[in-house]
């Protein structure tokens, strides 16, 4: 699925039809519509000639409450909800996600808004696929949250207050991409995963992991990844880790993390074992 994706957005790239966005290149790659065809886009919507467009994109500005009232007065059932800026959501309390159709939702994207916990209703979303929260001030998830069944990718990078998965993480076993990076508290780095991850057989993407507490021989099991970022790497780890990632067929981006005091052992180990890695495996060391 994601190699068929990735052939269709280079296919739209060669025809201008998307371009790269660079302006934050720390979050990632991005793309956008070039201007012309944004703004073509945006008139057609408004005419409503694509009616099966149902992404709701809310800005700064956007009263959500309202928006939620129109919604539910209008019967409209988006799957897909973006909120852009710098939402403060305490103000609304839940409300911002009562509307008719929200467990129809595909895509949840919080990015950078001012929230600390989950609304309930995230618990209902059985459909979801695709939940950001992308530099959000979120303490800790739901245990509801084991009952999104279809999500697909969660992206928890930079959620600054979130330092360990609980138990629940396991219920999503479609569970493909699961991206985390660094938490705002400097003694923190790795995020700490629940024992049995290993049993997550779908996961493609899995970054920023704490590499103790038997994490490093777990992802053994994990033989269908490509991208793996591990840190907090200390020399009681890396028999099991190196073993582990020599199960990984598919690697292709591997990203290492020691602990300080452990830097130049790794770097020494990733030099005498580099010829186990594919041509075309991309990795880093640090």
């Amino acid at each position: 699925m994601e190699d068929v994706a990735e052939e269709n957005i280079y296919e739209l790239i060669s025809r201008g039809m998307l371009q790269f966005k660079d302006d934050r290149p720390c979050r990632g790659t991005r793309l956008q519509l070039p201007s012309p065809l944004r703004e073509f886009c945006l008139h057609q919507m408004e005419e409503g000639t694509f009616p099966t467009v149902r992404a709701l994109i809310c800005s700064e500005s956007s009263d959500i409450t309202k928006l939620s009232s129109h919604l539910n007065n209008l019967q409209l059932q988006p799957t897909s909800l973006f909120l852009l800026g710098n939402h403060n959501l305490f103000r609304y309390g839940g409300n911002w996600l009562q509307f008719n159709g929200t467990n129809y939702l595909r895509v949840l994207d919080l990015e950078g808004t001012k929230i600390k916990r989950l609304p309930d209703e995230v618990q209902d979303l059985i459909n979801l696929m695709y939940l950001g929260l992308i530099h959000t001030d979120i303490i800790e998830l739901p245990e509801g949250i084991c009952r999104l069944k279809a999500l697909q990718t969660f992206n928890i990078r930079w959620c600054g207050c979130l330092t360990a998965l609980s138990d629940e993480i396991l219920n999503l076993v479609r569970l493909r991409h699961l991206k985390m990076f660094k938490s705002m508290f400097q003694d923190v780095h790795g995020m700490k995963l629940p024992a049995g991850i290993g049993s997550l057989k779908n996961l493609l993407t899995l970054t920023a992991i704490h590499a103790g507490g038997g994490i490093a021989e777990e992802l053994g099991n994990l033989i269908q990844l490509r991208r793996l970022g591990v840190m907090d790497v200390a020399e009681e780890n890396i028999s099991e880790l190196f073993a582990s990632i020599t199960k990984m067929p598919g690697l292709l981006s591997l990203s290492l993390e020691a602990k300080h005091a452990f830097d130049k052992g790794l770097s020494s180990w990733i030099h005498s074992h580099r010829h186990h890695f594919f041509k075309s495996f991309a990795w880093k060391v640090s």
